[in-house]
C-alpha cells in the first residue's frame, strides 16, 4: 500500500515552550482525565463549541488554521516523500533514502532535524541516545528493503507523537495574560502541518477501505478546526475555551488511532494473502503508533501482535491482530460510558471532553460490535453517545444516567465475547498461561 504525501505547510516554526502548558514529553499511556496525552478527551459532536474562531473579546480576528509559517515541516515532509516514493517503487535505493535523511555529505537534512528535535522535546531518549534517530541510522546501515520500510514508519511514529504532544500542549495550557496567543496558534499549526502532509493521506487510505459511519479524515479536520477556533476563548484572548480545545485535541488523537488501526489490520491481511514480507513490515511499523494504547489494557497483546507480524507473512492471522486491538479499545470505550457519573463531572468541561473521547473511541470498535452483537446498530449507538454528551453539557443527572444505561450494556457484552473476564474500563489483561 503506497501512500503519497502532499505538503500543505507554511514556512518556519521553531520548537516552542508555552508557559503554563502541559509537558512536551512523550505521550503517556494513561494520564490526566482522559486516557491520551495531556488533558481532556475525544470525538466531535454538535454540542458546545463550533469551528469558528473566537477573537477572545479583542475584536481582532484569529488567524486561519495552518497560517503559521513552517519551513521545517515543509522541508522535512518533502524529504520524507523521497523515502515514500522509493519504498512504493518496490525497489528502494538505500543510498537515495540515506541521502534524504543524512544529506549528500552526511551534513543532515530537515527530516533528520525534525526527528532529532522532536525526539528530544518528546523525551524519546534512552541512555542519552535519541531512540528514533538511532533506529533510523541502524535501518540505513542495514540497507535492506525491509529496513527502508522501517525508516519510513519510524518517521510516521515520530510525527504521530508530535501531533499528540503539540495538541496536548495547547489543550493543557493555563490562562496567562503575558502569553501571546500566536504561541498557541503556532503549536496547533505545527501539529496541523504534519497531519496535513503525512497523517491525512493515511486517514484517506483508511477511509477508502469502507465501513466508516463517519469518515476519519473529516473527523480529524473537524477536530483541528474546532480546537483552533477555541484557542482564544470567548472570555479572554489569553485563555483557551475549555469546552472545545481539550475535546478537539482528543478528536484529533483518537481519530488518528482509528486510521492506523484500520491500516495495520488491512496490511496484515494483504501480507498474509500475498506472502509479502514488506507489507508485513509496514504493518509492524505502523503498529508502533498504536502500541501504547494496548499498554495497561491489553499489554500481553503487544507481544502477540508483534510476533504475528514479525514471522512468516503467509502465517499471519489478521483475526488475532483484530482481536487483540479490540480488547484494548473495548476497555477504553467502557471508561467513558459512565465517567461523568463515576467522577461527578457532569456539567464540567472535563466531563464534556470525556464524553467526546468516548464517542471517538467508540467509532474505532463499532465495526466489531456490529459484527459480533446481535441487533446492534452503530448509528443508533452514536446517537446514544450524543445524548450522553448533551446531558453532560446540560448538567442533567437523570438524562446522563439514562444515556449511560444505554451505552454500557453493549460494550460489556462485547467484552465478554472478546474473552475479557469482567467488564472493565481500566484493568489490564492477565499474562498468557
Amino acid at each position: 500500500m503506497a501512500l503519497a504525501l502532499v505538503s500543505g505547510c507554511g514556512d518556519d516554526l521553531p520548537p516552542q515552550d508555552v508557559s503554563g502548558s502541559s509537558s512536551t514529553s512523550s505521550p503517556d499511556p494513561d494520564t490526566g482525565s482522559g486516557d491520551g496525552t495531556g488533558t481532556g478527551t475525544g470525538p466531535i459532536t454538535e454540542g458546545t463549541g463550533d469551528d469558528g474562531s473566537s477573537d477572545g473579546g479583542t475584536g481582532v480576528p484569529a488567524p486561519e488554521l495552518g497560517a503559521t509559517p513552517n519551513v521545517l515541516c515543509e522541508a522535512a515532509v518533502a524529504e520524507l516523500q523521497i523515502v515514500i516514493d522509493h519504498n512504493a517503487s518496490g525497489a528502494p535505493d538505500p543510498m537515495a533514502i540515506a541521502e534524504a535523511y543524512l544529506g549528500p555529505e552526511g551534513e543532515g537534512t530537515a527530516l533528520q532535524q525534525m526527528v532529532q528535535t522532536y525526539g528530544g522535546l518528546l523525551g524519546r531518549v534512552e541512555d542519552g541516545v535519541l531512540i528514533d534517530d538511532a533506529a533510523i541510522l541502524d535501518a540505513l546501515a542495514a540497507g535492506t528493503p525491509e529496513a527502508m520500510i522501517d525508516v519510513e514508519t519510524r518517521v510516521v511514529l515520530v510525527i504521530s507523537q508530535l501531533v499528540r504532544a503539540r495538541t496536548a500542549e495547547v489543550a493543557g495550557s493555563q490562562p496567562d495574560v503575558d502569553r501571546d496567543p500566536a504561541l498557541l496558534y503556532a503549536l496547533w499549526d505545527d501539529a496541523y502541518c504534519y497531519f496535513d502532509a503525512v497523517v491525512r493521506p493515511h486517514a484517506q487510505a483508511a477511509d477508502a477501505l469502507g465501513g466508516e459511519l463517519e469518515p476519519i479524515e473529516a473527523d480529524m479536520q473537524h477536530g483541528f478546526e474546532w480546537g483552533h477556533g477555541g484557542i482564544m476563548g470567548p472570555e479572554a484572548s489569553f485563555a483557551i475555551d475549555e469546552w472545545s480545545v481539550p475535546a478537539a485535541k482528543q478528536v484529533v488523537e483518537k481519530s488518528m488511532f482509528r486510521a492506523y488501526d484500520r491500516l495495520v489490520v488491512e496490511l496484515a491481511a494483504q501480507a498474509q494473502a500475498t506472502g509479502d514480507p514488506l507489507l508485513a513490515r509496514r504493518a509492524l511499523g505502523l503498529f508502533q503508533v498504536l502500541e501504547d494504547r494496548l499498554l495497561g489494557r491489553n499489554t500481553p497483546g503487544v507481544d502477540l501482535i508483534e510476533a504475528d507480524l514479525g514471522g512468516d507473512p503467509s502465517l499471519i492471522d489478521p483475526a488475532i491482530i483484530r482481536h487483540e486491538l479490540d480488547i484494548a479499545w473495548a476497555k477504553r470505550v467502557r471508561r467513558y460510558c459512565s465517567h461523568a457519573i463515576d467522577d461527578d463531572t457532569t456539567g464540567t468541561p472535563s466531563g464534556h471532553t470525556g464524553g467526546n473521547e468516548g464517542r471517538t473511541y467508540a467509532k474505532v470498535i463499532i465495526p466489531t460490535m456490529e459484527a459480533m452483537l446481535d441487533g446492534f446498530d452503530g448509528a443508533t449507538h452514536l446517537q446514544h453517545w450524543d445524548a450522553w454528551i448533551e446531558a453532560i453539557e446540560a448538567d442533567d443527572a437523570v438524562a446522563a444516567q439514562a444515556a449511560s444505561d444505554l451505552l454500557v450494556p453493549p460494550v460489556c457484552e462485547l467484552q465478554g465475547l472478546l474473552g475479557i473476564a469482567e467488564c472493565t474500563g481500566s484493568e489490564d489483561q492477565p499474562p498468557p498461561g
